[in-house]
């Protein structure tokens, strides 16, 4: 007798906690091919696939399948699925360099955490987004030529960001005047005088808004 879906699923999930992300994987496209009509389950499996991919730095592979999960958590009307799918679209961008896109998933992560009152989510998506401003700091200081322990405005500006909302999704409570004009710079600072609430949904004025990215339909 063939095994289900979800019998596969569950021997795939078995083999990763046990940290055979290769094996694993083998289970779970197992399951993807066999089918079935619970698109909850289908969207887990999705979901899991993406995470074993990272696990396994196949990266291209990753992103297909938080995409798969995060396009099926919206047909099906899953909130908090698509706030997952979000935040493990985000951190999969990032590794991919893909920084604006990351940060638009970030920001749809955080829109959702809002809306249901998910105080964790709010906070994973501030800390994501916090590690994604730190990555391309650090990419631009790699590609930026510059004197020796001297860094560029710009390369500056972003790892202030980091660390501003970093410590935001730590202490869960709104950053201060001080904090936001040096996370903001000059060009932002006018949303300073948002009610923290507010400015949670819109920290996406902390970088350029004219790259026009969102989180993948």
């Amino acid at each position: 007798m063939e095994a289900s879906c979800l019998e596969l699923a569950l021997e795939g999930e078995r083999l990763c906690k046990a940290g055979d992300f290769k094996t694993g994987t083998v289970f779970f496209e197992a399951a993807v091919q066999v089918g079935t009509e619970d698109l909850k389950t289908l969207s887990a499996i999705y979901s899991q696939l993406g995470n074993a991919y990272f696990y396994l730095k196949e990266f291209s592979k990753a992103l297909e399948y938080h995409k798969h999960d995060l396009t099926l958590a919206r047909s099906i009307g899953d909130h908090i699925g698509e706030a997952k799918a979000s935040g493990n679209l985000c951190n999969t961008l990032k590794i991919l360099g893909q920084y604006d896109e990351a940060i638009a998933c970030c920001q749809r992560h955080l829109d959702i955490s809002l809306e249901q009152g998910d105080r964790v989510g709010e906070a994973r998506a501030l800390y994501n987004a916090g590690n994604v401003f730190h990555a391309r700091g650090k990419q631009l200081s790699w590609n930026m030529p510059q004197i020796p322990g001297d860094l560029s405005e710009e390369v500056k500006e972003t790892l202030e960001k980091a660390t501003a909302w970093t410590a935001w999704s730590s202490s869960h409570s709104p950053p201060t005047r001080s904090k936001m004009e040096i996370s903001a710079g000059a060009k932002t600072t006018a949303t300073i005088t948002f009610p923290w609430r507010q400015m949670h949904r819109r920290f996406l004025l902390l970088i350029p808004t004219t790259s026009g990215y969102r989180c993948p339909p």
